[in-house]
């Protein structure tokens, strides 16, 4: 089973996209993979398509973490993901 540690939730409008920023817990982890959160008091269940795996990068703190990338289609559907504020969150990746 592949999981993934999210640490942080945040979006860049331009490419209408939301990043679920981490780090591989265990497996490998592909475009067209699917990220499934449990539902919590937080958040319904999700599962979401991943577009691309990047590395997100902290300059300043000399670290880099793994960017799981899910493009949205609807803005609403953006904004909606951004105000769960999901983050310390393990989830599986199928």
């Amino acid at each position: 089973m592949t999981t993934f540690y999210i640490k942080n939730t945040f979006s860049i409008s331009r490419r209408q996209s939301i990043i679920f920023e981490g780090e591989i817990v265990e497996g490998t982890i592909n475009s067209g993979q699917r990220i499934k959160l449990e539902q919590t008091d937080n958040h319904p269940t999700l599962e979401l398509t991943i577009s691309s795996v990047e590395f997100v990068d902290h300059i300043a703190d000399k670290v880099a973490n793994v960017g799981l990338i899910i493009k949205i289609e609807k803005s609403d559907d953006l904004t909606d993901l951004l105000n769960y504020r999901i983050k310390n969150e393990m989830c599986e990746i199928i």
